[in-house]
Formats: structure tokens, C-alpha cells, sequence
């Protein structure tokens, strides 16, 4: 019974845009005092008997490794390792521009094919159907798309917009990237 057991330390989100705040759970650990280094600095950021309710922000980008030591009545020590990975907002954004420009640029080469590779692909085969029929206005309608803007980026989700004029009205429309399991950004909903 007073045995400790040693289970995975997980942050959520594991990655995102700093200043990122995340909140670290251990899984399937039982019994024992818990250490958390958050900052794999080796410097102890929190110590109790639970990590429940607690959170940390990463407010400069980098890899990060955090660890859960834990210890129980006797003594002994287990650790759970994790990675964090902070990213810069500039970096970032330049990325999703660069994806949304490559996009636009398919669009106003006619290039069907080439814009449907950004879409993630359950949306291909509408947006197929859409760019098909729009064919000798796509490039048109590539040149009067909008900057995108970077709203967040947290895991394998980011959420982006873009601001259109119609009709002398600003209009704000919003563009969701997926990343596969491939580690590619795709665009899963617009």
C-alpha cells in the first residue's frame, strides 16, 4: 500500500507560442511527495503531494525538458520526464504567412493541384469542386486575399485570420491549420 508508482508527467498544451501557460498532470502515480522542475534547470519550481490546479508560464521560446521527481515515504526517488517546446510568435507568424502566400500563389497560377496540397484532405474534394469551377477567376481571387494574422498557436492547432473589404464592409474570416502526422501545417477548416 504505501508504495509509490510512477506514472507520465504530461504538459498541456506541449508546445505552443510563448508566453505559453501550461499546466503539467502526472498520470498513473500514486503515493509519495511530488518535485517538479519545469524548466529542466534542475532547480525544483514545485514541490508537494499533488500537481493538481497549479500552472507555469514559459515566457521565453525554447525546448524545454521538465521533470517530476517523486519520492516516497522511505525515501527512494522515481523521475517522469517531459518536453516543452516554446516557440517564438515571430517565428511563427512569418511561418503561417509563408504557408498562406504559397497558397494564394497556387491560387493565381490556376495551380488546382498545388493550392489543394494545403488543404488537410477531407477538404480537397470540396474545395476541388470549388476551385474547378472558379478556375479563370483564381487568380483574381488570389490577388484580393488578405494578409493572414496569427490569433494562436497551441500544439498541433493554429487559428488564423484574414480581413476582407466586401461591399465597403471589413469582414473577418477565420482559417484553421492542422499540423499531420507528418509534422506538415495543413489548412483543416476556412
Amino acid at each position: 500500500p504505501g508504495e509509490i508508482q510512477v506514472g507520465d508527467l504530461v504538459a498541456a498544451p506541449s508546445s505552443g507560442v510563448a508566453p505559453l501557460t501550461v499546466v503539467f498532470s502526472l498520470l498513473r502515480a500514486t503515493g509519495g511527495t511530488i518535485a517538479l522542475d519545469v524548466d529542466g534547470d534542475g532547480i525544483v519550481d514545485f514541490i508537494g503531494p499533488s500537481r493538481d490546479g497549479q500552472t507555469f508560464t514559459y515566457v521565453r521560446p525554447g525546448l524545454y525538458f521538465p521533470t517530476a521527481t517523486i519520492t516516497d515515504a522511505g525515501g527512494t526517488q522515481s523521475t517522469a520526464p517531459t518536453v516543452v517546446n516554446v516557440e517564438d510568435p515571430q517565428t511563427v507568424t512569418t511561418h503561417f504567412q509563408g504557408l498562406w502566400t504559397s497558397l494564394k500563389a497556387r491560387l493565381g497560377a490556376g495551380d488546382v493541384p498545388g493550392a489543394l496540397a494545403h488543404l488537410a484532405a477531407n477538404l480537397q474534394p470540396r474545395f476541388q469542386a470549388v476551385f474547378q469551377q472558379l478556375q479563370t477567376d483564381l487568380p483574381a481571387i488570389a490577388a484580393s486575399l488578405g494578409d493572414l494574422e496569427v490569433l494562436e498557436q497551441v500544439g498541433d492547432l493554429a487559428e488564423t485570420a484574414i480581413v476582407q473589404q466586401e461591399n465597403g464592409a471589413p469582414f473577418l474570416y477565420f482559417i484553421y491549420f492542422r499540423r499531420d502526422s507528418l509534422g506538415r501545417w495543413l489548412i483543416e477548416e476556412m
